[in-house]
C-alpha cells in the first residue's frame, strides 16, 4: 500500500481473467508515542518544553504535541500543561522522580522519567552595592544568592572575598567574620565573591571616602515638575576638609509619598523621581545617619497642543 484510496485487484493467466476484488487502503495510524526528552533531569524550579513524536504503520513520524493528552504520575514533584500553545511544557517544583505521559487513546501512549534535582544558582547579590565607606572604617558586605525556584540563601560564609585594591579596601576571609570589610585608603575598589570553585561570581564598586563627613545635599537639574515626568536628583557629600564628592549611588532615596513621587533605589537608577500625581513630597536621603531632604510639588498637566478636525 503506497497511499490512501481504493484499488480494484484482479488476475489474469492467458486468456481467463478473475473478478475483480476491490482493496482499500485507510490513512496510516499512529502505534506507538515517543515522548522527548527521555529519562531526564532537570532542577528544581525550571520550566521545560517536552514533544510527543507519533509513529505510524507506514513508519513514517510527526510532531502530535499538542494533539496528545498530557499528565504527570506525581504533579507534586512536576505538572505538565495540556493548554493549547503550550501543550508538554512541564513545571517542576519538588525533589523526586515522575513519569510524563503523553496518551492519544486508551492503547496509544508514550512515557518518558523525570528527575527533579535540587534547584541551581542562578545568580549571587552583594548587598549594600555601589558601597561608601569612610576611611577608617568598616562595612559588613553580604552575599544572597537566588535559586533555579526562586528561593535565596546567604552565601556570605561560604564564598570568598576578594578586594581588587587591598592597599584601599581589605576584606575578612576568616570564618564567622566573612565580608567584614575595613578601608584604610582613599580609592574605588571592586568586591568580588567567588562560589563553588570560581563557577559564579559577583561584584560591586565601592567608593572609600574622607572621613568626618559634614552633610549631604540634594539638588535637581530639571525645572519642570509636571504630572507623568521623571526627574533625576543628586546628592552631594561635603566632608570636613572642605571636599565634595558624589553620593547619589551611596545613598539611601526616600519619598514621604510615594502615591505623589516615586524615586528608585535601584542601581545605576538611584535618585530618578517618577512625578505620579498632582501634590506635595519630600525627597530624603539618608547615609550613615546622616540625612537631608528637599520639598518637591508635582504641578499638573500642560497642555502641548489642540488638534483640529475639518
Amino acid at each position: 500500500a503506497l497511499s490512501k484510496g481504493t484499488s480494484h485487484i484482479s488476475a489474469t493467466l492467458g486468456s481467463i481473467s478473475s473478478a475483480n476484488a476491490t482493496f482499500q487502503v485507510t490513512p496510516a495510524k499512529v502505534v506507538s508515542i515517543e515522548v522527548i526528552p527521555n529519562n531526564i533531569s532537570f532542577a528544581k524550579g525550571n520550566s521545560y518544553q517536552f514533544k510527543a513524536t507519533g509513529i505510524y504503520t507506514d513508519h513514517s513520524e510527526a510532531d502530535i504535541t499538542e494533539q496528545v493528552t498530557w499528565s504527570s504520575s506525581n504533579p507534586k514533584i512536576a505538572s505538565v500543561e495540556n493548554t493549547f500553545g503550550s501543550a508538554g511544557l512541564v513545571n517542576t517544583t519538588n525533589i523526586g522522580s515522575t513519569n510524563i505521559t503523553a496518551k492519544l487513546s486508551d492503547t496509544v501512549s508514550g512515557s518518558s522519567v523525570l528527575n527533579v534535582t535540587p534547584a541551581l544558582l542562578r545568580y549571587i547579590m552583594i548587598t549594600p552595592s555601589y558601597a561608601g565607606i569612610e576611611k577608617g572604617y568598616t562595612k559588613q558586605f553580604s552575599a544572597i544568592g537566588t535559586y533555579s525556584d526562586q528561593s535565596t540563601k546567604d552565601l556570605t560564609e561560604d564564598v570568598t572575598w576578594f578586594s581588587s585594591n587591598p592597599s584601599s579596601v581589605v576584606i575578612e576571609n576568616t570564618p564567622g567574620k566573612k565580608g567584614l570589610a575595613f578601608a584604610s585608603e582613599l580609592g574605588e575598589p571592586d568586591i568580588t565573591v567567588f562560589y563553588d570553585h570560581h563557577t559564579q561570581s559577583s561584584y560591586t564598586p565601592v567608593t572609600v571616602t574622607e572621613s568626618g563627613i559634614v552633610n549631604i545635599t540634594i539638588s535637581l537639574s530639571s525645572i519642570s515638575k509636571t504630572k507623568g515626568s521623571t526627574h533625576q536628583f543628586k546628592a552631594t557629600g561635603k566632608f570636613e576638609n572642605g571636599a565634595e564628592i558624589d553620593f547619589t549611588e551611596l545613598v539611601t532615596w526616600s519619598s514621604s509619598n510615594p502615591t505623589v513621587v516615586s524615586i528608585s533605589n535601584v542601581d545605576d537608577e538611584r535618585g530618578l523621581a517618577t512625578a505620579l500625581s498632582v501634590g506635595s513630597s519630600k525627597i530624603s536621603v539618608d547615609y550613615n545617619s546622616i540625612s537631608s531632604s528637599i520639598d518637591f510639588e508635582v504641578t499638573p498637566e500642560i497642555l502641548a497642543s489642540i488638534k483640529t478636525e475639518p
